[in-house]
């Protein structure tokens, strides 16, 4: 049975599902000095320094277990203090680490 908005009994759930991610056994990372290097499956290297490396580091330990990004928030948040508007950083750099595959979707265990 229809009704006008949907079928009838069917309750649309508005809630998201958060994605886990873990780090990658692809990853290729590499650290040379202080920098850490990225780099991706299609050879680019993305060099990071200074703070930029501390936290890479410091998310790269952290995705060695399944975790999502309001988990990784809340890391980094209990380590350095609220973010504020340095939390882009963090999403930045979660990007960038999905982006050379350092980190990725992690699989749901059975």
């Amino acid at each position: 049975m229809m009704s006008p908005g949907g079928p009838v009994g069917l309750r649309v759930l508005d809630r998201r599902v958060s994605t886990r991610w873990i780090r990658s056994s692809r990853a290729a990372v590499a650290e040379v000095g202080d920098e850490l290097l990225l780099i991706g499956r299609d050879g680019s290297v993305q060099r990071l320094d200074d703070d930029g490396a501390e936290l890479a580091r410091e998310v790269l330990l952290f995705f060695a277990q399944p975790h999502d990004e309001a988990e990784l928030m809340a890391h980094v948040e209990m380590l350095a203090g609220p973010l504020g508007e340095r939390r882009q950083v963090v999403l930045d750099l979660l990007e960038l680490l999905r982006d050379t595959e350092a980190v990725e979707q992690a699989r749901d265990v059975v």
